[in-house]
């Protein structure tokens, strides 16, 4: 009874702050915000897990307030339950982060990973590290506690892992690409286009495909048919024109990792 009782608290808990205090900073943060709907016309391939062992978490992810108040409520609730996944979570599961040896801001702490072991293409500028709340076979922790937990795959998801490669933090609603990846800079080869699902494929989807899910889940938050406002931007375009079906198929989102080091 007292399990019971616990679960049914942080599920109160969870509904009443995680989800009104996150979803209500996403409404507040994307309600206006544009959408470059032509960076979505870009060729794209959804992840396999199997291949990419969740690469994309290897620096944690970067939180606002709102996600970093509710990801350390989360650990220290749910502690025994992610111990239980083989997770050994740190006292402090957000630290701060540094980019050029400047405090950048606050984000999930990392652990020791040999990823170039798991994944042999493993960029060489990226350290090998992960997310805590990785789990060896490239699943996240916190979406696998969601699916027990019977809620949406995504509920206990920093907004930054599940949108992973769109990004809301540059004012627009868009797909980073080759030519424009933030991250890149002289010591840095970028982020975003080196993992699997952020990069070019020639005979994949055009992304808004690969990512409808995404772009769905996001616009019932806020209140926006995101995919057609994307649509709207990408008729005539060129390299929209019938392709090969991408070699891997699409995985679904709940076997999505996701992350999204600056």
């Amino acid at each position: 009874m007292l399990a019971r009782k616990s679960a049914v608290s942080w599920r109160t808990w969870q509904n009443r702050m995680t989800f009104a205090a996150i979803e209500a900073h996403l409404r507040q943060k994307c309600a206006t915000m544009p959408i470059d709907g032509r960076s979505f016309g870009r060729r794209m391939a959804r992840c396999a897990l199997a291949d990419c062992r969740g690469m994309c978490c290897y620096d944690g992810v970067y939180l606002d307030a709102p996600h970093e108040a509710a990801i350390a409520v989360i650990a220290q609730a749910r502690r025994s339950a992610f111990a239980a996944m083989g997770l050994d979570l740190p006292d402090a599961v957000v630290v701060d982060g540094f980019v050029g040896g400047v405090l950048f801001g606050r984000k999930t702490a990392t652990r020791p990973w040999a990823a170039k072991e798991a994944v042999p293409d493993f960029p060489e500028h990226f350290n090998q590290t992960s997310c805590v709340f990785h789990l060896d076979d490239g699943r996240c922790g916190l979406q696998v506690l969601a699916l027990r937990d019977g809620v949406h795959p995504w509920a206990y998801k920093p907004a930054p892992c599940w949108l992973f490669p769109i990004n809301i933090h540059s004012g627009v609603i868009r797909i980073f690409d080759e030519t424009n990846d933030p991250s890149r800079y002289e010591a840095y080869k970028g982020f975003v286009t080196h993992t699997r699902c952020g990069q070019t494929c020639a005979e994949g989807k055009s992304a808004i495909e690969v990512f409808a899910d995404e772009l769905r889940y996001l616009g019932d938050i806020v209140g926006r048919d995101l995919i057609a406002e994307a649509g709207a931007q990408m008729e005539g375009l060129p390299h929209l024109a019938p392709r090969p079906a991408p070699q891997h198929t699409p995985a679904h989102p709940t076997d999505n990792g996701g992350g999204n080091p600056p």
